[in-house]
């Protein structure tokens, strides 16, 4: 064989080498992007998480594609993110991401919509209080302090 042919014959294999390499590179930094950038904005994008009670918008908040992805894939996540934004306005007295919050219509999904919705009418009342008033506790204590003074007089 002619040592020039075998030279010409190794860079070529060289130079075809480094070009598929630098595809395989390219090509793999394209798709994530295109993965992280595009797909996750389209599927994730737009949700937002809706309290309601009496059939009132008590809070909104948008949730960011990352955190979306979270919330929706991880019942843990969903369940922190919704107890820290619904513990402003009641307490939960059932774990959120349990059956039976879904079917009484506590937390409710809509993937069309991209709305996750937690109805506080829908929450258990308290065992210790005779109504759903926040300050139920308030008034009881006053109306017996009333009726202790009034038997003292």
């Amino acid at each position: 064989m002619d040592p020039k042919f075998v030279d010409e014959l190794q860079s070529s294999f060289t130079l075809n080498l480094i070009y598929d390499l630098i595809k395989i590179f390219m090509g793999y930094i394209f798709a994530r992007l295109a993965y992280e950038n595009v797909f996750k904005k389209w599927r994730y994008g737009g949700w937002s998480l809706l309290v309601t009670r009496d059939g009132h918008e008590l809070a909104r908040r948008k949730l960011s594609p990352k955190l979306a992805e979270n919330v929706l894939e991880n019942d843990n996540d969903l369940s922190v993110y919704v107890k820290g934004v619904v513990s402003f306005h009641e307490w939960l007295r059932m774990d959120i991401c349990s059956p039976q919050a879904r079917e009484l219509g506590l937390l409710r999904l809509d993937k069309k919509a991209k709305i996750i919705t937690v109805d506080l009418d829908k929450n258990p009342p308290d065992p210790r209080r005779r109504d759903r008033t926040p300050d139920a506790g308030l008034s009881d204590c006053i109306a017996k302090c009333v009726e202790a003074t009034r038997r003292q007089r």
